[in-house]
């Protein structure tokens, strides 16, 4: 037997005989285009050396021009054709890989710092594209498509790896605003003063203040949460804010206890004003009189802040006339009413904010991990329903691929995550909108039509995050 070829580190056409009498076969081995280049020449190329399945891979997205990247929609209906019969002759099984170049299917933008809904379709469509061409040329098969779906500190994706020393205990615990889609985080060693004993009981010293205060860091709480089995970020948030909605809520009322009592004034020397001013059409004197044995009357604090100070000029114009000081003071202590309910709203308001947001709060993993799967379950669909208008043979499946280590969808656990999230999106459209009865029976369809690209040359690039 010729062994020759064992010493070249490619693979031949003309090495299919031999490798036949040995028991070993490229059937299954898959290879990929290059995307930079023209398909049909590529697959050509692929042909030639011997090989029986090609993955068609795209890198552009929408119209780009060809010298930067293929894109499916570069390739109309005679290209298309062509490529489908080139593989039909020589009976290749071909595969497509949607544009690389497109974005996360969740929606994930870091130049917006969260998830976009604009985003996301963009994305979808991209995958639409690339399913339209599969089932123009590859009449079917699977659609190879970028998991990348937000950034993630490399630490949590396995205990041996980290992104850098002790990312473990600094890395932030992101979390999303379920309205607006937004990204922020607490790093881990970030530390929040609590009383000691706890916020519910705290120990105080005569004065009603906490009598001690202790600093925690956000990774204590999330241990705590973990021991409790509650989700660690609303736990971590809730103790993070509790302390300033407490000290909100004290002043909110603070503000609205003022205004009560200067309301309570204010009604007074309105009531008390009317009555002078009725007096003072029959008897001028006894109503002066009597306005300023009323002032006099008014608590020592009320007075001081009311009136003008005894020996002063203002005291003066005050003696001479003073039923009109008192239209001032009324008017003064209208808008003092005014500006202090405006400050306990405001404040409540605020309280209100903060609670409100606080309860559209979601962990990242959750929210992303919704998205995605709704992406790839509407991808589903649609591929779903262009096989049924084409009549194709085979069914078109959507296999999202594990690539940046980053990103979250890199660890081979993210990815079956991603692939079982989805299969029950796509369950659940395909019960609801194709009234598929059987729940079985669409469970076997996402099963058949979701699968996973597993690459191991991305997951070759996790060595350098390895610390083992």
């Amino acid at each position: 037997m010729d062994t020759d070829y064992w010493q070249s580190d490619y693979w031949h056409s003309l090495d299919k005989q031999t490798s036949k009498s040995m028991g070993i076969s490229t059937d299954f081995i898959s290879v990929s285009t290059h995307p930079f280049k023209e398909q049909l020449q590529e697959l050509k190329a692929k042909i030639f050396s011997g090989t029986k399945n090609v993955e068609l891979s795209f890198i552009a997205t929408g119209s780009t021009p060809r010298q930067q990247g293929s894109t499916p929609e570069q390739y109309g209906r005679e290209e298309r054709e062509e490529l489908r019969q080139l593989a039909k002759v020589n009976d290749i099984e071909l595969t497509t890989h949607s544009p690389a170049g497109a974005p996360a299917l969740s929606g994930f933008s870091s130049e917006s710092g969260g998830f976009v809904p604009e985003v996301q379709e963009a994305s979808l469509k991209e995958l639409k594209r690339s399913i339209e061409f599969a089932a123009d040329v590859a009449r079917g098969g699977a659609i190879a498509v970028h998991a990348q779906e937000f950034r993630r500190p490399i630490s949590e994706a396995g205990e041996k790896f980290e992104a850098y020393p002790k990312e473990k205990e600094k890395a932030p615990i992101y979390f999303v605003n379920n309205k607006t889609g937004k990204i922020d985080g607490l790093p881990r060693d970030f530390e929040i003063p609590v009383p000691k004993g706890g916020f519910t009981d705290p120990e105080r010293t005569k004065e009603g203040f906490v009598k001690e205060w202790e600093r925690k860091k956000v990774s204590d709480f999330e241990k705590e949460a973990k021991e409790k089995g509650v989700e660690p970020v609303k736990y971590i948030l809730e103790n993070y804010y509790k302390k300033d909605l407490e000290f909100a809520e004290i002043e909110a009322k603070n503000y609205a206890s003022q205004a009560k009592k200067v309301e309570r004034e204010y009604e007074f020397i309105k009531k008390l004003r009317n009555n002078l001013e009725e007096q003072e059409k029959t008897n001028p004197e006894n109503a002066k009189y009597n306005t300023i044995k009323w002032v006099e009357q008014f608590e020592q604090e009320t007075r001081e802040r009311l009136t003008p100070r005894e020996g002063s000029e203002e005291y003066k114009v005050f003696l001479n006339n003073p039923l009109t000081y008192l239209k001032e003071i009324e008017e003064r202590m209208k808008r003092t009413k005014n500006q202090t309910y405006e400050a306990a709203d405001k404040q409540k308001f605020t309280i209100e904010e903060n609670k409100k947001a606080l309860s559209e709060i979601k962990p990242i993993q959750e929210y992303a991990l919704e998205k995605t799967a709704d992406a790839v379950a509407r991808a589903g669909i649609y591929a779903y329903d262009k096989e049924k208008e084409m009549n194709l043979e085979n069914p078109i499946v959507i296999a999202p691929e594990n690539v940046y280590t980053e990103n979250y969808g890199g660890h081979p656990a993210e990815l079956k995550k991603i692939i079982q999230e989805s299969r029950k999106a796509f369950a659940n459209k395909l019960v609801e909108q194709k009234k598929v009865s059987n729940r079985q029976e669409a469970e076997k369809i996402a099963e058949e039509r979701i699968k996973a690209t597993f690459d191991i040359g991305h997951v070759n690039t996790w060595r350098k995050y390895f610390k083992g």
